[in-house]
């Protein structure tokens, strides 16, 4: 829920500079405001037993039955967002619920390339939310945005 509030303040703080983070239009609002709380609910959730399992869990001491059946929840979560993207973005235009989701994407595909590759979730996420993090990365202030250490291999 934290992420939620986060969007909330940012949306409010900002709300006269760029773009806005919500549409306009009541219902396409109430849609975006829907689609947050369900990567906050759902997909953050998921990621953070994955995370759990994965990341605070000694390498040693690391159950892969559990973490096979968090990674199955993370994707099909996924699997969900990937039916809901119709369009470009997660609800018309960029805005808060793309600004949710991808970092929760991005988090799981940085574990699986530093710490776990037979995680195997890249080859998971489907064409739609594939092409969608593409748009995003080619954003003119992703890289601002980007952790700086992330851009260092270790």
């Amino acid at each position: 829920m934290a992420r939620v509030a986060v969007v909330d303040y940012i949306a409010d703080a900002y709300a006269n500079v760029g773009a806005p983070l919500f549409p306009t239009d009541v219902k396409a609002r109430a849609v975006a405001r829907r689609k947050i709380r369900e990567a906050d609910e759902y997909v953050a959730q998921s990621m953070e037993r994955l995370v759990e399992r994965v990341l605070f869990t000694p390498r040693e001491e690391w159950d892969h039955d559990k973490i096979a059946k968090a990674r199955e929840r993370f994707l099909a979560e996924l699997a969900y967002f990937e039916n809901e993207l119709t369009g470009d973005f997660l609800v018309g235009e960029l805005g808060a619920a793309d600004f949710t989701l991808y970092p929760l994407l991005a988090l799981a595909l940085r574990m699986e390339s530093r710490t776990m590759p037979d995680l195997d979730i890249a080859a998971h996420i489907g064409p739609r939310l594939t092409a969608w993090m593409r748009r995003i990365e080619a954003l003119p202030f992703f890289g601002k945005t980007y952790p700086p250490h992330w851009r260092t291999a270790t």
